[in-house]
């Protein structure tokens, strides 16, 4: 069943409706083929980490889940965001001057 959903998670014509069913049901082989998606929300992406947790390191290199996304108690093993990611400041570091 899981090559069904990975397919699924890969069709760029999924509605959004039903990108945000698959990631309540996500594995880790769904998870990866849901994070490559271009049209992915910012809360869809949280809930996919919520969902997946392994998945934030991926997503935090792609520069597609920022600081404020990441709760470093539910996910202590993902990097923190590459600055200039949109994420806002680097940890430990302050916000830069515009």
């Amino acid at each position: 069943m899981s090559h069904v959903l990975c397919g699924l998670a890969a069709n760029s014509a999924l509605p959004a409706e039903l990108v945000d069913r698959l990631i309540t049901v996500a594995d880790a082989d769904t998870a990866a083929e849901l994070a490559g998606r271009e049209d992915l929300t910012r809360a869809q992406v949280r809930a996919l980490v919520t969902r997946v947790p392994e998945i934030a390191v991926r997503l935090v290199h792609e520069g597609r889940l920022t600081e404020a996304d990441i709760d470093p108690v539910a996910q202590p093993d993902a990097p923190p965001p590459r600055p200039g990611a949109g994420g806002g400041a680097p940890r430990g570091g302050a916000a830069p001057a515009e």
